[in-house]
């Protein structure tokens, strides 16, 4: 580890600290597993993957029998994070409450991410999780409502406070994950949700299809929201942890290759297989190779790999350095390597 402390210090390319964590097993043996428990979203967010995702994987869920099974076989595998959460609304699921209990009693983790639309019947279940992620991008209502259509405004302010108050949700820690673009208001955002743990920020990115014919993933700016978002340059260092170190399981048992993977149309097998069968997938283990050798050619045009430029990144620092002095949330800002956090 020491090794790698002193690599990351001299600045050695990524890719190189990939092969070495690949090489001494510190990557490649994934400890977190991803469950879309239903494919279903009440929301229709414009610069969401699912505005391209294929009708027939956006409805469907997933049986507590099936999930049962997948969670004894990930406790036996060692499998220590549960993320219930890639492409839809956990919490619209029925047997929520049955899915969060089983993780719990087999000693894993439980992570959610949910649009708040739905949270307040969900409080006790939600107790019982160790993190939350909450989706929101908008700082007012007419905000709100154009980038979580056609979610409420009210709706989901109320389920907020809800959350930020119920005394036995202090423990979870309370998270927002903040894409930026041209117009956002973080002064107004910080006013309105920075009652939580902690805001990251990061630039709104394009959108990943699957490309049947070219067998790759392609990223496409949302047509509603292109005059708002930042472009974005696609960088050469294309290095991702993802297809090594997370097991990312549909509705229906399907893999999917990352979270950013809305199509599951990769022959990746299902969980049904096997957490060893779905490991050795020789599709898996390509896509890796090819982040081992740096020809990535899958995974190459993902919006992952698009990448803001210095510029744009100091202007988006000082627009937080602004907002943070001035309405000081009691969330910690994270952007990057920069932080902001009040001592008290």
């Amino acid at each position: 580890m020491n090794l790698l402390k002193t690599l990351i210090k001299n600045k050695v390319s990524n890719r190189t600290i990939l092969k070495l964590k690949y090489m001494i097993g510190k990557t490649g043996l994934p400890k977190t597993l991803r469950i879309d428990i239903t494919a279903f979203c009440n929301a229709k967010c414009p610069f969401c993957p699912r505005v391209a995702m294929p009708a027939e994987r956006s409805t469907g869920r997933m049986s507590i029998e099936n999930f049962t099974s997948i969670i004894e076989e990930a406790k036996n595998f060692g499998i220590k994070t549960l993320k219930l959460y890639i492409t839809s609304e956990p919490l619209l699921h029925p047997d929520f409450a049955k899915f969060v209990e089983v993780a719990v009693k087999n000693e894993i983790n439980v992570q959610i991410s949910t649009n708040l639309s739905v949270l307040q019947h969900r409080l006790n279940d939600l107790r019982k999780v160790s993190k939350l992620q909450l989706s929101i991008e908008g700082w007012d209502k007419e905000s709100y409502e154009k980038y979580r259509f056609p979610l409420k405004f009210e709706r989901a302010k109320n389920n907020f406070e809800f959350l930020t108050n119920d005394p036995l949700l202090k423990k979870i820690h309370k998270e927002i994950h903040l894409p930026v673009t041209k117009i956002t208001n973080l002064e107004k955002f910080f006013t309105l949700w920075g009652n939580v743990d902690a805001i990251r920020i990061d630039f709104m990115q394009p959108y990943n299809y699957f490309d049947k014919f070219e067998n790759k993933f392609i990223s496409n700016y949302p047509i509603k929201l292109q005059n708002e978002i930042y472009e974005l340059h696609e960088t050469e260092n294309k290095t991702c942890y993802d297809p090594f170190d997370e097991i990312v399981v549909g509705y229906d048992g399907k893999i999917h290759l990352c979270c950013l993977d809305f199509h599951a149309e990769l022959p990746l097998g299902n969980i049904s297989d096997g957490f060893k069968k779905v490991l050795n997938n020789y599709k898996r283990k390509s896509i890796q190779s090819e982040f081992l050798t740096g020809k990535v050619d899958t995974c190459g045009s993902c919006s992952q790999f698009m990448q803001a430029s210095q510029d744009q990144k100091n202007k988006v620092k000082i627009s937080i350095d602004e907002a943070w002095k001035k309405i000081k949330p009691n969330a910690k800002i994270i952007f990057y390597e920069n932080t902001w956090e009040s001592n008290g």
